[in-house]
């Protein structure tokens, strides 16, 4: 992502430059200095002497060209001095009159670029009128409410970048910065969504660094690789091999009593299931919750953690491995399962089982498929950092999540939407109700995140009123509710989390607004229950 938005920086400065090119100055006064310096977090810095404004642009804007490529653009713009800086910064040097010209371009490039989106070839539908400031800090986009989609909110992009380059070029400080952009109904002047230059560039920082260590303990160097059937040895120790492998909706004993458990899978999902034969050769009893731990790689990069039961009565049951112990010289059949999205038994993604047997690491092909982006986001899901969520939009947030509102729900006993035959609810204190707030949520991250870490929330009555709240989960194909803080959320699942607010029972009669401000994955956004 922050490629992208050098990208764009990039572009959005040789706009300027090549609009501002022409003949060089013949002005003289070299690089007399003094007095303002600024620098903004794309690492642009303008330095304004007596005559000359020098500005450097970071070294990450120019990771593809050579020294040579950089020096003949500058020449060509006709700037009066091009330096390559130890860092790999490079620092234009161009007389104020040329500066004053840059702005001026990129003033009329911004109204033009307006102009467009009003009508003519890159014309919006649903954009009425669109005003900003002299500096560019605030957009405001009048739109036709009828026409107007969440694609449309966008263009927020293109402001950022062209606002946020002309504040930077024109001295403005680092943390000053800002380009909000507002999205106001036409006829009502309601304010349908808003986002911040500073909210993008801090989004996408924060999900760069995430990105640099997302595949962080998918480490298969060291492992060996072994197969199904293969016989390994451990001296004094034990001896093994990988029975099968499978994927399945309903895990099943081989060769089923007439009694018997099994684990079958909640809606939309599988199990992967690893059989291992293990043989005891040490002297003593070894507890069969202790001799295996493994992790299933999916895609190369989707990390999923799984539990571990044993094979008991010649094959035909399964019993807990945490109270199961493997007598010397004995051999039984451990399982290791992984409940996955329903979409890993289909696709093309490649599966990889890491298994850690006596504290050495071994690989064991599932199946060879594709390694990288083995699943793609919702086709209707919009990118949005802040505003207002609507019942039915869905919203994505890049390498993190997506999620949408499922429903909300003013109750005095907050039920499962489809309770089973025992489940768990939440009555209400006599004169009060619960604000029931549901969010389906779906993980993009590489790993398993908390389910309690996924959302905050706060509820505002009548506009003043403020109220704190707490998270559950749902299980059991939606027939039930555990704890969300000691449940994990698993890559490429979607799970159903509530946040219940304990209000006063005058809440649910009155007319006044019910607001719920919560936070998903660093974003805040706004949701109207009344």
């Amino acid at each position: 992502m922050k490629k992208l938005v050098s990208l764009l920086l990039t572009l959005a400065l040789m706009v300027s430059l090549v609009a501002c090119g022409g003949g060089s100055e013949t002005q003289s006064g070299g690089n007399a200095t003094s007095e303002k310096e600024t620098e903004n977090s794309a690492g642009v810095q303008v330095d304004e002497g007596l005559l000359n404004v020098d500005v450097t642009l970071a070294a990450s804007f120019f990771e593809d060209q050579t020294e040579e490529e950089i020096k003949a653009e500058a020449k060509e713009n006709g700037y009066s001095d091009c330096k390559i800086n130890d860092d790999g910064s490079v620092t234009y040097t161009m007389s104020k009159k040329k500066h004053a010209e840059m702005l001026d371009e990129m003033k009329t490039s911004f109204d033009e670029m307006i102009a467009g989106y009003l009508e003519g070839e890159e014309e919006v539908a649903s954009f009425v009128d669109i005003q900003h400031n002299d500096d560019f800090s605030k957009v405001d986009i009048f739109v036709d409410a009828k026409q107007y989609t969440m694609w449309d909110s966008l263009y927020a992009l293109t402001f950022y970048i062209t606002g946020a380059y002309y504040q930077a070029f024109s001295g403005v400080a680092n943390d000053d910065i800002d380009v909000v952009v507002n999205f106001i109904d036409n006829a009502t002047m309601e304010v349908l969504d808003t986002a911040s230059y500073k909210d993008f560039v801090s989004n996408t920082s924060s999900e760069d660094g995430e990105d640099e260590t997302s595949n962080e303990g998918i480490n298969t160097s060291s492992a060996i690789t072994i197969a199904e059937q293969e016989t390994i040895s451990i001296a004094d120790t034990c001896e093994f091999y990988v029975d099968y492998t499978d994927i399945t909706d309903d895990v099943m004993p081989p060769q089923p009593g007439n009694w018997y458990f099994h684990y079958e899978a909640e809606n939309g999902k599988v199990y992967v299931d690893i059989c291992v034969a293990y043989k005891n050769l040490s002297t003593k009893d070894r507890r069969a919750d202790e001799i295996i731990n493994a992790t299933l790689v999916y895609g190369g990069k989707y990390q999923y953690s799984g539990f571990s039961m044993i094979e008991e009565s010649n094959r035909s049951d399964f019993t807990y491995s945490n109270i199961t112990s493997i007598v010397p010289l004995s051999e039984e059949y451990l399982h290791y399962l992984f409940e996955v999205p329903a979409e890993v038994e289909t696709s093309e993604g490649a599966l990889t089982i890491l298994l850690n047997v006596e504290g050495t690491p071994y690989s064991v092909t599932v199946r060879e498929g594709i390694e990288g982006e083995v699943a793609s986001i919702n086709a209707n899901a919009v990118a949005k950092t802040s505003g207002t969520v609507k019942d039915g939009e869905i919203i994505a947030v890049a390498n993190k999540c997506e999620f949408f509102i499922d429903y909300s729900n003013i109750t005095d006993d907050v039920m499962p939407p489809q309770p089973g035959d025992w489940y768990s609810h939440y009555e209400a204190d006599d004169g009060k109700v619960y604000v029931d707030f549901c969010v389906g949520f779906k993980n993009w991250k590489t790993k398993d995140v908390g389910a309690d870490d996924v959302m905050s929330a706060v509820l505002t009555y009548a506009g003043k009123y403020e109220y704190n709240g707490f998270s559950m989960i749902e299980e059991s194909n939606r027939g039930d509710f555990t704890y969300s803080n000691i449940t994990s959320i698993a890559p490429l699942t979607t799970e159903y989390l509530h946040y219940l607010f304990e209000v006063p029972a005058e809440v649910e009669t009155s007319s006044e607004t019910i607001e719920i401000e919560f936070t998903i994955s660093g974003n805040t956004y706004s949701y109207k229950v009344r």
